[in-house]
């Protein structure tokens, strides 16, 4: 039993039904849109339903199940957009932060020398 079995409630779907329309009792069994008293009223009905009904609910859930892939398609895009940007934004602040350490390195670097040439020069004094 997989995780989504075990979310799902219980369906009473006539044996007629699983085996004639498996495909449409699983559609209906993963559908987003439709709740479970929706669903039982489908599974229920499938029986007593013509040719074209079954066609067209079929036809409904198969576009129920493209556009909830195109809009999970767009978000992950959106997120991978989101996750390259931070990650530009990140690299761009490190980058900064380095520039800075290097910077206050130099300036301690330069002030040490400064330190000691006035201490070269003040020995040279001194002699």
């Amino acid at each position: 039993m997989n995780p989504q079995d075990a979310s799902q409630p219980d369906f009473s779907v006539s044996q007629k039904v699983q085996e004639t329309y498996p495909e449409l009792v699983e559609m209906l069994k993963n559908s987003e849109s439709i709740d479970a008293e929706e669903k039982q009223y489908w599974f229920d009905s499938l029986e007593t339903m013509d040719e074209d009904q079954v066609a067209s609910l079929r036809s409904i859930l198969v576009d129920e199940k493209e556009q909830i892939a195109k809009i999970d398609a767009e978000y992950e895009d959106k997120n991978i957009d989101a996750i390259r940007d931070t990650e530009k934004e990140l690299e761009k602040k490190a980058q900064e932060e380095r520039e800075k350490v290097r910077k206050a390195e130099e300036a301690k670097h330069r002030e040490q020398d400064e330190e000691r040439q006035d201490e070269l020069l003040s020995m040279l004094d001194d002699l």
